[in-house]
């Protein structure tokens, strides 16, 4: 099988969201690119988030 690519943009203004990008950063990313790496998928993150 061979790897696949996604790509996450999330957009919001930088002073937006907060809370929100916090728990993408702490939570949510880590988890996915977990699961995309056991299913050969590279996960990029084009916003600038990490």
């Amino acid at each position: 099988m061979e790897w696949k690519y996604a790509t996450i943009f999330i957009s919001s203004s930088f002073i937006d969201m907060h809370a929100e990008r916090d728990y993408l950063i702490k939570k949510v990313f880590p988890e996915l690119e977990e699961w995309c790496e056991e299913h050969k998928i590279h996960l990029s993150n084009i916003n600038g988030i990490k």
